[in-house]
């Protein structure tokens, strides 16, 4: 019987906090889209009326709305299907090609992964000098003692 327990043990935590901050927050905007709800209402619940689907009616009488809807639309049917093609056929391109050309076209890819990294390295290495660094003038308003964490380099 305890082993039937564990698993469920175990995702509970990730259920709780899915409950908290997803299920139960949509449940609420569900309830609330049915009432007059406006940003005076949430200090006073005396001014909240369920007004029913008078709500989505007006949603979708209104011209706005049925231009989202198709530029949304557009964006699913169209743009992200070309994007993911695109992106594909690119990519088996770089990985198939034999020449220089190939090669660079591989570096320009992998390039901003790698600039990142040295990027963040480089203002941590000048944030923890030992001398003239941002720490070491900070050190006056503290009474932390620093060390030299680059002195092998």
């Amino acid at each position: 019987m305890k082993k039937r327990r564990a698993p469920y043990l175990f995702i509970s935590p990730a259920l709780l906090l899915l409950m908290i901050f997803s299920i139960i927050p949509i449940l609420i905007a569900l309830v609330i889209s049915f009432t007059d709800m406006s940003l005076a209402g949430l200090a006073d619940f005396s001014k909240i009326n369920f007004i029913g689907l008078d709500n989505y009616i007006n949603i979708f009488q209104d011209k706005t709305f049925s231009q989202a809807v198709f530029n949304t639309g557009y964006y699913i049917i169209i743009g992200v299907p070309l994007v993911v093609i695109i992106s594909l056929t690119l990519a088996i391109m770089i990985n198939f090609g034999d020449n220089k050309f190939f090669h660079f076209m591989r570096l320009v890819f992998y390039s901003p992964s790698i600039t990142n990294t040295v990027a963040i390295a480089v203002v941590w290495m000048y944030l923890n000098q030992f001398h003239n660094s941002l720490f070491q003038k900070s050190k006056h308003s503290s009474n932390f003692e620093l060390c030299d964490f680059f002195e092998i380099l």
